[in-house]
């Protein structure tokens, strides 16, 4: 195993789940995964006293040939601690990446991926799939493209995460707009996993909005972040109650990469995303305040091709999983913070 630590004096121990980051800014980090020349684009959940990261494994972030293709690894846990390969998918002739994994109302595991045939570095198609754990079968279903209806699908529609709310399956996907090109979001839902339906267009104002995550609070209102690729603006911020169709939205004031939303139980809305600052970019935990903007509650050792962290609230910790370049090659990195030590009770 190995650390990546903040500070020299910190390498003096040989083994830290978490120290008191009152007044400090950068939070240790465990390297979990390293076995493949590209590691990147994390998620993280706790199911069943365990948990598992997701993330893509390859030779390269864009494939020049098929060798290149992604291919989609989970990981066990029972501990943060110890991790063990759980399983690997892969679908020939397509580059499996940035997965997200939850868990069914019948309680099945469930991956998202987006599948993206890609000739000589160029992107030539892509669908949103799905692949289910099967227990007799000690393995993930073979991934199957999600099914859209005629009117939304466009042949180039990224469904970027799942999230599970009582009986339906939400998300975000993002696509050009049919006759004008625009960049735009919009809220599906389904009732499996695989076939969904539109809900509502989210109305980002912010140029070339792409990868969204979403919520509920305790009163099943739904909060999303989007990150927008717009030099004038940052990422978007949204609310709405159920059935969803009508949004508040903000900008947070912050170029976003990859971000992921997290409600904790005191009512925090927390986003942890690719940050951005005069030296480069990094991986940060930030929370929302009273005016929609979102400010850095700490960061973690990382720098270069970096983040798209998971993110779990469990038993009093925060537990982050992403990726980084800042040490030789891409590899997965997995953090926990004392929640009381980050948000101290006044």
């Amino acid at each position: 195993m190995k650390y990546t630590w903040t500070w020299a004096l910190l390498a003096l121990f040989t083994f830290i789940t978490t120290v008191p980051i009152i007044g400090q800014k950068i939070v240790p980090a465990q390297r979990i995964w390293d076995k493949a020349p590209h590691c990147a684009f994390t998620d993280l959940l706790y199911y069943k006293n365990a948990f598992y990261c997701c993330f893509r494994e390859s030779n390269r972030h864009v494939p020049n040939r098929w060798a290149d293709n992604g291919k989609i690894r989970v990981l066990k846990s029972k501990d943060g601690k110890e991790w063990q390969p759980f399983a690997l998918v892969e679908l020939p002739g397509v580059d499996l990446r940035d997965p997200k994994i939850s868990v069914t109302p019948d309680n099945k595991l469930m991956l998202t991926m987006g599948g993206s045939i890609y000739i000589m570095d160029k992107l030539k198609g892509g669908r949103t799939h799905i692949a289910f754990y099967n227990k007799e079968q000690n393995a993930f279903s073979k991934p199957v493209p999600i099914e859209l209806p005629a009117e939304i699908a466009t042949g180039m529609d990224w469904l970027w995460k799942v999230t599970w709310h009582k009986k339906d399956a939400y998300g975000l996907m993002y696509q050009a707009e049919k006759g004008t090109g625009k960049r735009i979001v919009l809220l599906v839902s389904s009732k499996d996993g695989i076939h969904y339906n539109l809900v509502s267009r989210i109305p980002i104002t912010q140029n070339f909005p792409n990868e969204g995550a979403i919520q509920f609070d305790k009163k099943g209102n739904m909060k999303i972040i989007v990150r927008c690729e717009d030099n004038k603006a940052g990422g978007f911020y949204g609310e709405s109650s159920y059935p969803y169709t009508e949004w508040k939205g903000y900008d947070v004031g912050k170029r976003l990469g990859g971000p992921n939303i997290l409600i904790t139980p005191d009512g925090r809305t927390l986003v942890a995303t690719r940050a951005f600052d005069s030296k480069g970019t990094y991986t940060a935990l930030m929370e929302l305040d009273s005016n929609y903007k979102l400010q850095e509650v700490c960061r973690f050792p990382s720098g270069g091709d970096c983040s798209y962290p998971g993110l779990v609230y469990q038993n009093g910790k925060l537990y982050i999983s992403y990726y980084s370049g800042h040490e030789k090659g891409n590899a997965i990195y997995f953090a926990q913070i004392d929640y009381d030590q980050l948000f101290p009770n006044p």
